[in-house]
């Protein structure tokens, strides 16, 4: 039987917190880079959105990150540690949050035109900057991840008590904004920097860390 396979650029982008997910999870995948981007409009039995990255396990085969994330949680136990509707409805809701801050960051990481002194100043000026929150961010700051997590995690996870698809996808959210402000992210945000260095030394999670199954850029 073949492994769940992740299909992706050879990048990080995108698929890294499927990758974490499922790392976490403990199970072995493999990566499958894509046959070249023109497949994603020509194959839309397989890319239905016209998009990547694609899961497909011996069970299903999934495009559109939330949906393959939802599916790896409720395969994997990663849905919250009670099994209340009431904690799955919070891990949703800091998934939708994260969601509307990630597409924010990931162009000062991955496109050549916002890695600028005058990208970066903006991004922390709207998304980032805590007198900002108050402002028009169109719902995208991490002062409201920051104090959702304060309000409804747990032992350092970071809604309940025990490891979430949530805590996988924060650690990659926190990672993005690492790569780009650094240690002005860490003195800025020590909770999130915490929770990151939490996250990083599960034994699962820094197998993969080290692991040549994750791409180095």
């Amino acid at each position: 039987m073949s492994k769940p396979a992740i299909v992706y650029f050879p990048v990080k982008g995108a698929a890294e917190v499927i990758r974490l997910t499922l790392a976490a999870a403990g199970v072995d995948f493999e990566n499958e880079n894509l046959p070249g981007t023109e497949v994603l409009k020509q194959d839309l039995d397989t890319y239905s959105f016209g998009q990547c990255p694609r899961y497909h396990d011996a069970d299903c085969d999934l495009v559109q990150t939330p949906a393959i994330l939802r599916y790896l949680a409720r395969k994997h136990d990663l849905y919250g540690g009670s099994g209340s509707i009431v904690e799955q409805a919070r891990i949703d809701q800091l998934l939708d949050g994260m969601q509307d801050l990630r597409p924010k960051i990931m162009p000062l990481v991955y496109r050549d035109a916002f890695q600028t002194d005058e990208a970066r100043a903006e991004f922390w000026g709207t998304h980032a900057e805590p007198e900002a929150a108050k402002g028009q961010c169109r719902g995208a700051h991490m002062l409201y991840i920051d104090a959702f997590v304060a309000k409804h995690g747990k032992d350092g996870f970071a809604v309940g008590g025990q490891l979430s698809v949530a805590d996988l996808v924060l650690f990659d959210l926190v990672e993005l904004h690492q790569r780009v402000f650094g240690e002005r992210f860490d003195k800025q945000y020590p909770a999130m920097a915490a929770h990151h260095a939490k996250i990083g030394v599960l034994p699962a999670v820094a197998d993969y860390l080290a692991s040549a199954l994750r791409p180095e850029k």
